[in-house]
């Protein structure tokens, strides 16, 4: 399943989901998600209310 599948369909929190694509450290995650999409996970995971 791919990181935005993860994180708009699945109920893993995001630290599961960061160390599920490689990351140990959520805040890396985090950051190299803002970087690349322009919005935090967490932004991102509320667009799509389960």
């Amino acid at each position: 399943m791919s990181l935005l599948l993860l994180l708009s369909r699945s109920a893993k929190s995001i630290i599961k989901i960061a160390r599920a694509v490689g990351y140990d450290s959520q805040s890396r995650f985090t950051a190299a998600f803002k970087t690349y999409f322009k919005v935090l996970p967490k932004e991102y995971r509320k667009k799509f209310p389960s």
